[in-house]
């Protein structure tokens, strides 16, 4: 609840829902055990200002789990791969639909792989939800090409949620 009242504390929609979590702010006390009924009603407290703070809760509990590789899937296996690195990492810009020249204008989907062709494990920690607001484009004369980007939060997948300020 902390994380969305700190960005979110004024007025508009999410000030109002700031507002109500700042009432419940000071019944989590760590300082004793709590009885199971107690905590099942703190829990719904929240549940019925809004899902943020578990949506949010889940989401952070995810990007800390570790998952393990997989085998390179066969549709990858043609992708434009760089040389792998000492440690065998290996990067290849894949961009979709893939096409030797691109009309201005084609929308393209691009993604950014990295594929660990060693035997070491290899650790990335970056939040899912991180996304630049700063892309820049230049088409084969080295001219700009304007782009636009969004820049994400992690509450900025959830449908209902009021907008940010």
């Amino acid at each position: 609840m902390k994380y969305f009242i700190e960005p979110n504390d004024g007025a508009g929609e999410s000030g109002e829902l700031t507002a109500k979590f700042k009432k419940l702010l000071p019944h989590f006390d760590a300082t004793h055990d709590w009885m199971p009924t107690a905590a099942v009603e703190l829990l719904n407290d929240v549940a019925a200002v809004h899902r943020i703070p578990f949506r949010n809760a889940l989401g952070a509990a995810t990007e800390r789990v570790i998952l393990t590789g997989e085998p390179l899937p066969v549709d990858l296996a043609d992708a434009p791969w760089s040389e792998p690195a000492k440690n065998g990492l290996r990067v290849a810009w894949n961009v979709t639909p893939h096409a030797k020249e691109y009309r201005l204008g084609t929308s393209l989907r691009s993604r950014i792989l990295v594929h660990n062709s060693g035997d070491e494990p290899v650790f990335f920690i970056m939040p899912s939800w991180q996304q630049s607001s700063t892309h820049a484009a230049r088409d084969a004369k080295d001219e700009a090409i304007k782009v636009t980007s969004t820049y994400s939060t992690t509450i900025g997948d959830d449908e209902d949620l009021p907008a940010c300020p």
